[in-house]
C-alpha cells in the first residue's frame, strides 16, 4: 500500500503587476513576498480505501476529525491552536477557521496534526488518551486509532507540503477458525488483559506507558468465523496473560499467551483463534507480531506459535418463568399472556419452581406487568415447609420491576425464619383494591420475568 500523504497547499495571490524588466534580486524578492500571508489549507493525496472491519489502514476515514496545531516562533498563528478539520471523500481537509502563513521575512511554521480530534488537546502537554472499550462499531474503533504527523521549519511556499501520518498505537488482528463447528451466532469477541490508558504529546508525537487496570475491549459481535480488529495501547504482556475471549450463548472460550509478548507502537499483531474438538472446545492462539513500516499497519510477520491453555468458562443465562395453573378463581391465557382474576379470593399461580436450594444460586428477580386494569399484583414465596410470605414491597403496579433476592423478607407469617435455599416456588397473584368481585386483568409474559445470577 502507499503511505498516507497529507498536504498543506497555498491559495495563489494574483500579482498586481508584472515588471517587464527587473533584476534577478528583484524577481526573487517579488516571489518571496508573493507567498507571505497566504491561507494554509490542508488536503490529502490518497483516495479513501477501507475494509469493513478495519476502517483506517491507508487513508483517514471520512468519519474522522483532525486536529491541527501551527506555530511560528514567537508569532501567533490565528486559529493555529488545535484547529478542527473535517475529512472529505475527495481528499480535502476542511475547516471554517482559516490559518495563514506569517508575513515576516524568512518566518517558518511548524505543523502538528493528529486524529481523532479532541477539544481539550494541548500542544505541549502529555494529554490523557484511552482506547474505547467498545470497538465493535466503527465509531469506537476510530476513536481509538490515534494517528499523528508533523512538519517543522516549513517556509511559506506555493507547493504542497506533505505530512505523513503514522499510527501511534497497536492493532490486533484476530482471526477466528471454527474447526469444531461451534455455534457462533451473536458470539462476542473480546480483547482481555490489556491496559487501555496512555498519554499523547502533540508537540513530540510521544505516547506514554500503558496505565490503569487491565480492561476488556469488545472487538466485535460475529455470526461465523472471520477476522476482527481492535486498537490497543502498546505494552508488554506477561506469559499466561488471557488475551482473547469468545463468548457464545452458553459458553466462553479463552486464550492465554504461552510466552511474554510486546505490543509495539505502530505495528499490527496477528492472532489466530482456533476452536477445535467436539466435546471439549479449545482456543489456540499462535502469536505473531509484525516488523513493517510504521506508516501503515502492514502485514504481520510471525514470530512463532504458542499453543494456548484450554479453559472453558460457563456463561450464566437468565432463568425464565414457567407458569403453572392458577389456583382458585384465576385463569391464564398463554396465547394472549393474559392473567385474569376476580375479587380477593385465592388466585395464586407459580412463576418458578425449585428443588435442592436452586434459588440460592440467583441474586435478582426482574419482571414486567403490563396493561394492569386495576388493583395490583403481589409476589409470594413458598417454602419447603409449606409456609409462605409476601415479598417486602407487598403489591406491585404495572411496569418493570427489579427485586434483589437477598433483601426479601424470608420470615413466614408464623415467624419462622427461612433462607433462599428453602424456597420451592416464586408465585404471583392479583389483588383488587377495595372489596367485591370485579374482574381484573394484567399481561405477564414468561420472557419478561426471569432470575439472574
Amino acid at each position: 500500500m502507499k503511505a498516507n500523504k497529507f498536504f498543506i497547499g497555498m491559495a495563489s495571490l494574483v500579482a498586481a503587476m508584472t515588471l517587464t524588466a527587473c533584476s534577478q534580486d528583484e524577481a526573487e524578492l517579488q516571489q518571496s513576498n508573493y507567498n507571505k500571508g497566504n491561507v494554509i489549507s490542508l488536503t490529502y493525496q490518497l483516495a479513501q480505501t477501507r475494509a469493513a472491519s478495519d476502517p483506517q489502514t491507508s487513508a483517514l476515514s471520512t468519519s474522522n476529525k483532525v486536529g491541527v496545531f501551527v506555530t511560528s516562533g514567537s508569532a501567533t498563528i490565528t486559529n493555529g491552536n488545535n484547529n478542527e478539520h473535517s475529512v472529505g471523500a475527495a481528499g480535502a481537509l476542511t475547516t471554517s477557521n482559516t490559518m495563514n502563513y506569517p508575513t515576516e521575512d524568512g518566518a517558518k511554521v511548524n505543523i502538528y496534526a493528529y486524529a481523532p480530534y479532541a477539544s481539550g488537546m494541548a500542544l505541549s502537554n502529555d494529554n490523557n488518551f484511552s482506547v474505547s472499550t467498545d470497538q465493535s462499531a466503527e465509531t469506537g474503533y476510530l476513536a481509538s486509532d490515534l494517528v499523528y504527523a508533523s512538519k517543522t521549519d516549513q517556509a511559506s511556499s506555493e507547493t504542497a507540503v506533505a505530512l505523513n501520518f503514522a499510527h501511534k498505537l497497536s492493532q490486533l488482528q484476530i482471526t477466528i477458525q471454527n474447526d469444531a463447528n461451534v455455534d457462533l451466532t451473536s458470539a462476542v469477541v473480546t480483547v482481555t488483559g490489556t491496559k487501555i490508558a496512555t498519554t499523547f504529546n502533540p508537540s513530540t508525537g510521544a505516547i506514554g506507558a500503558a496505565s490503569g487496570e487491565a480492561t476488556d475491549i469488545k472487538a466485535a459481535t460475529i455470526s461465523a468465523a472471520t477476522t476482527v480488529y481492535a486498537i490497543v495501547v502498546p505494552q508488554n504482556l506477561a506469559a499466561e496473560t488471557e488475551l482473547v475471549k469468545i463468548t457464545t450463548s452458553d459458553k466462553a472460550y479463552v486464550a492465554k499467551l504461552s510466552s511474554a509478548a510486546t505490543l509495539a507502537a505502530g505495528k499490527a499483531h496477528s492472532f489466530t483463534v482456533k476452536l477445535v474438538g467436539a466435546t471439549t472446545p479449545v482456543v489456540e492462539v499462535p502469536v505473531s507480531l509484525n516488523a513493517t513500516s510504521i506508516t501503515e499497519w502492514g502485514t504481520p510477520t510471525s514470530l512463532g506459535e504458542a499453543d494456548m491453555e484450554e479453559e472453558e468458562v460457563e456463561v450464566t443465562s437468565p432463568l425464565y418463568a414457567t407458569f403453572g395453573t392458577p389456583g382458585g378463581n384465576a385463569s391464564y391465557d398463554a396465547n394472549t399472556f393474559t392473567y385474569t382474576w376476580t375479587g380477593t379470593t385465592n388466585n395464586v399461580m407459580s412463576c418458578f419452581t425449585f428443588s435442592n436450594g436452586e434459588l440460592a444460586q440467583y441474586s435478582t428477580l426482574k419482571f414486567k406487568f403490563t396493561e394492569l386494569s386495576g388493583g395490583s399484583v403481589r409476589i409470594n414465596l413458598l417454602f419447603s415447609d409449606n409456609k409462605n410470605v409476601n415479598t417486602n414491597s407487598g403489591f406491585y403496579s404495572a411496569g418493570e420491576k427489579t427485586i434483589t433476592l437477598s433483601e426479601l423478607n424470608l420470615t413466614s407469617s408464623d415467624n419462622t425464619a427461612h433462607t433462599l435455599a428453602d424456597v420451592t416456588a416464586i408465585r404471583f397473584a392479583g389483588n383488587t383494591i377495595g372489596s367485591g368481585n370485579s374482574q381484573e386483568t394484567t399481561i405477564i409474559k414468561a420472557s419478561e420475568m426471569y432470575l439472574e445470577k
